[in-house]
């Protein structure tokens, strides 16, 4: 026999035969076993029920040695908080009230159980029954780790005690004790039906709620990647409200949900209307020059931080602006300028620029706004002409280039007025 080979029994029959000596201890009416099981890490302590989820199972010891590993998950709604110190044959799930699963162990498929290391296994959670009507069978446990059902009530979630053993001899702690153990809770998967408001504004804020089934205390969401803040979940679990963070514009982005049973996104169903939207959107303050000649203004938004911002000699050249526009801006060149040939023109230009720009940060920048100064919609240039008294849109572009194609358009954010007053 070799040495390593040698070295590795001795350390099993030494760890079985403490488990054998806490299996005689227990028998003597002590509280607290002698042997102290490895306590397992999973990647994840929750998942849904009647799913096949992998997980990983990592001990504080290289208990695995030598072995392989026998997994079950045994209920703890009985008042056990422990798992047995040997294994046990799989046993019904015995429900004594209403919505709770009492009792019951769930035995795990040996080709579900893959050992990586010496105290890593990963484990696919059982869909069936183990061995059905072979020697000890699961006649009742025929869907594996799932939610138990009595009469028209069904568990929400149930907890287990994950309990890995030596082998499968049913009581004996000598040749098949405990080596370690974890918890694991089950819980139905979470569905997405609906997300109100759709869409909202990329500075973020907006309260938003959520229509499905299956959320739970704790449930965590976000949108295209961005977590969602102070999620409240109803009673029932069927809605919660949560409030979205600040995030760069786009459309028809993913909402992911992940509660106790699993995760969710809202492209899992096409039928269901749960997409949402951020809105190029900004705020300005002041809203109106309050008859001075020259104004800052501090606008919120996002992404500034992405455009380097230059002083411009022509308004209209291909780099980042802030312009004031007379209803929405277009900087596309209109179709009967592209069909005469004529010069640089938009189909709706800015009237007037705010320049000298200053970013503060992705969300806030400052900018000085020159009453006494117009924009030429031709030259593309500053002139001294005052601006015209009345309401304009604060509008932010990532280019002030136009395009000889009419349906061109810039990136832009806007929707903030500025009102110029008399002077």
């Amino acid at each position: 026999m070799s040495k390593s080979k040698s070295g590795s029994r001795t350390r099993l029959s030494r760890r079985v035969g403490i488990v054998a000596g806490a299996a005689t201890v227990a028998t003597l009416g002590l509280v607290t076993p002698a042997y102290a099981e490895a306590k397992l890490t999973l990647s994840a302590t929750s998942g849904p029920s009647a799913t096949a989820t992998a997980i990983t199972a990592t001990a504080t010891t290289a208990v695995f040695t030598g072995i392989t590993p026998v997994v079950q998950f045994v209920t703890t709604g009985s008042g056990s908080t422990v798992c047995p110190l040997s294994y046990s044959n799989p046993v019904e799930r015995v429900i004594s009230v209403a919505g709770v699963q009492s009792a019951g162990i769930v035995g795990v498929p040996a080709a579900n159980v893959r050992k990586v290391t010496e105290s890593k296994i990963v484990i696919t959670t059982p869909t069936t029954a183990l061995n059905p009507g072979g020697a000890g069978a699961e006649l009742f446990n025929a869907t594996g780790l799932a939610l138990a059902v009595n009469g028209s009530t069904t568990q929400t979630t149930a907890k287990y005690n994950v309990c890995v053993y030596a082998g499968t001899t049913a009581g004996n702690a000598t040749t098949s004790g405990l080596l370690a153990s974890g918890t694991y809770t089950i819980a139905a998967s979470p569905t997405i039906t609906n997300i109100t408001p759709e869409s909202g504004p990329s500075l973020g804020g907006t309260k938003v709620t959520v229509t499905g089934t299956g959320f739970t205390t704790g449930t965590t969401a976000s949108i295209g990647g961005s977590a969602l803040s102070s999620v409240v979940v109803n009673a029932t679990g069927t809605q919660f409200t949560a409030i979205t963070p600040a995030r760069t514009a786009g459309a028809d982005l993913k909402l992911v949900v992940t509660a106790t049973g699993g995760s969710v996104d809202s492209t899992a169903d096409v039928q269901t209307d749960d997409d949402y939207s951020y809105l190029n959107g900004i705020t300005v303050q002041p809203n109106t020059n309050a008859g001075a000649d020259s104004v800052t203004l501090d606008i919120s938004g996002v992404g500034f931080s992405a455009y380097t911002w230059l002083t411009p000699t022509n308004t209209l050249d291909a780099s980042p602006h802030i312009f004031l526009v007379e209803g929405t801006y277009n900087g596309a060149n209109s179709a009967a300028q592209v069909t005469a040939l004529e010069a640089d023109t938009r189909t709706n230009g800015p009237a007037a620029e705010c320049t000298d720009v200053l970013v503060i940060g992705d969300t806030e920048l400052i900018c000085n706004l020159d009453i006494t100064k117009s924009v030429d919609p031709v030259a593309g240039t500053s002139v001294s002409t005052r601006m015209n008294e009345g309401a304009y849109v604060v509008t932010v572009v990532n280019t002030g280039a136009n395009n000889a194609t009419p349906t061109f358009q810039t990136k832009v954010t806007s929707g903030s007025i500025f009102t110029v007053a008399a002077y």
